[in-house]
């Protein structure tokens, strides 16, 4: 089970207000510098207005996240997130279904 990353279409927006088009979101396991990542996931690039895709985290994990401008200046990081449990019922058989978690 997952759930979404609650940065995911949300848009980041610098001082001035203008999106962070092209930030790169870079996931690793917690505490070091190993990617979580499928490698065509690595870095989560976010589209011009800013917005990450939908990313969802396994369950019961803790990661470090760094995100970085699209010239590659660090805009935010930080390590050892806990993903919450939570209940959520299973979807309907024959639904679709796509982790996006890197």
């Amino acid at each position: 089970m997952s759930i979404l990353w609650e940065r995911s279409l949300v848009p980041w927006l610098n001082a001035s207000a203008t999106p962070y088009s092209g930030a790169q979101a870079y996931f690793y396991d917690a505490g070091t510098l190993t990617p979580h990542c499928d490698p065509e996931r690595f870095p989560v690039v976010a589209n011009s207005g800013g917005m990450f895709p939908p990313v969802f985290p396994a369950e019961q994990i803790h990661y470090h996240l760094r995100i970085e401008d699209a010239g590659v200046s660090t805009i935010w990081v930080v390590d050892n997130i806990s993903v919450p449990t939570t209940v959520v019922p299973d979807p309907p058989s024959g639904a679709p279904t796509r982790n996006i978690w890197c």
